[in-house]
């Protein structure tokens, strides 16, 4: 059983995917992209930010919350899930492990619309198993060297930032050893 709160979350996504989702869904299949307006939409609507915190700029909602939105969005639209990103990968790890300026600069920046995040795990030869990633980041005075490449990640093209997992201990074992990074598309070395 759901909260009244839930139901009312369901009622509103349901309408909205139908109403606003629905139309567009076959042009996305075709060209791959969200219109503009349809996005903007999205974000007028908080759907996008619905698990970031009200002090960062989104709705401060639950887990539960988000996953009725991706599920009411998917059942018109599959892809639909990538337009809720900062709710889980993209703000995710930021809203766990970001210290304060990053979640100012960038879950506020995902809350309003204005940046798009990404999640790099996935890599050629690892798929998405953390433990075998060679992505590396090498400690260069005040900064990381990161060297490697990753697939598949959702918003990687349209993104402005990503956080990335690298290995910055090559002895450990397993997943210990793996550090994440924020990474902005237009630093240095950065391409798609």
């Amino acid at each position: 059983m759901l909260s009244k709160k839930h139901e009312l979350i369901r009622k509103l996504a349901k309408e909205f995917a139908e109403n606003e989702l629905a139309p567009f869904a076959a042009q996305v299949d075709e060209t791959g992209e969200y219109p503009k307006e349809l996005v903007e939409k999205v974000i007028r609507a908080g759907f996008h930010a619905i698990t970031i915190p009200k002090e960062y700029g989104g709705c401060g909602g639950d887990t539960l919350s988000s996953t009725i939105v991706t599920e009411e969005f998917t059942k018109v639209d599959a892809s639909s899930s990538s337009l809720l990103m900062p709710n889980s990968l993209s703000g995710g790890a930021l809203m766990m492990f970001g210290n304060e300026d990053q979640k100012q600069k960038y879950l506020r920046a995902m809350a309003e619309g204005t940046k798009v995040g990404a999640f790099a795990v996935t890599e050629p030869g690892a798929g998405s198993d953390t433990s075998a990633i060679s992505t590396t980041a090498e400690k260069d005075g005040d900064t990381y060297i990161l060297n490697g490449r990753k697939c598949f990640i959702t918003q990687g093209p349209n993104c402005d930032f990503v956080t990335v997992f690298a290995k910055t201990d090559l002895n450990a074992k397993g997943v210990k050893g793996i550090s994440a990074f924020i990474v902005e598309s237009g630093w240095e070395g950065f391409s798609i």
